[in-house]
């Protein structure tokens, strides 16, 4: 399993980062959602 997954922070314009990451915690209004490297999908 991969210690890492590739991020990539986009705009209509361009691409702003393109990091690896080991997690991403996105905000949201009933609390974070984190997305981690081998984890199953979510919708």
């Amino acid at each position: 399993m991969a210690d890492t997954m590739q991020f990539d922070l986009v705009s209509p314009e361009r691409r702003l980062v393109s990091v690896p990451v080991r997690e991403v915690r996105l905000p949201g209004t009933d609390g974070d959602l984190s997305a981690m490297p081998g984890h199953a999908p979510v919708i």
